[in-house]
């Protein structure tokens, strides 16, 4: 598998501790291959094992208190997914499915954790990687209570910051 197909860039807000992470589940893990619509990880599973994406998009979706499935992030080439649930082995806490064809890595919690112990670098880029989900996840949050132009304009700027993509390219009228 090449890394970060389709012609996506590979997430680097965080530089190389994403990227690093990624390239070792790719070089550990098996091959799979999920079609649109298929069911990568379920919440209130328990966690055995985590992915690296290689192509294809992945949403990852919760359910809000009213009932509604909601997006949380899209995950593309460049990601890993599951390694939460992998390493802390409790239920999982969201659903990723395949919004289109997807090829990924796959590592049990047993190697992914294996391999983080073997590489002191990869697991403090690990943490590194984990910690800026966590930033991109309370940014999203505090901004609940703003107007939706508001949000949509931060998560336009957040999305070039990352790519490096030109705003006015991503909106289509």
């Amino acid at each position: 598998m090449e890394s970060a197909g389709d012609g996506v860039a590979p997430h680097h807000g965080l530089g190389s501790a994403l990227v690093s992470v990624w390239e070792a589940v790719v070089e550990h893990g098996r091959p799979v291959r999920f079609e649109a619509g298929d069911t990568l990880v379920t919440h209130g599973a328990e966690g055995r094992h985590c992915f690296a994406i290689d192509r294809g998009v992945v949403l990852v979706t919760a359910t809000s208190q009213q009932g509604a499935t909601v997006v949380i992030a899209r995950r593309g080439p460049g990601d890993v997914i599951g390694d939460l649930g992998a390493l802390s082995g409790l239920p999982r806490t969201a659903t990723a499915s395949a919004a289109t064809a997807v090829e990924a890595r796959r590592l049990t919690a047993d190697e992914f954790e294996d391999l983080l112990l073997s590489d002191p670098a990869l697991a403090v880029a690990e943490l590194r990687r984990v910690a800026g989900q966590l930033r991109e996840m309370t940014e999203r949050y505090s901004m609940r209570g703003e107007e939706l132009r508001t949000r949509v304009l931060a998560l336009l700027r957040t999305h070039a910051e990352a790519t490096g993509e030109p705003v006015l390219s991503l909106i289509h009228i």
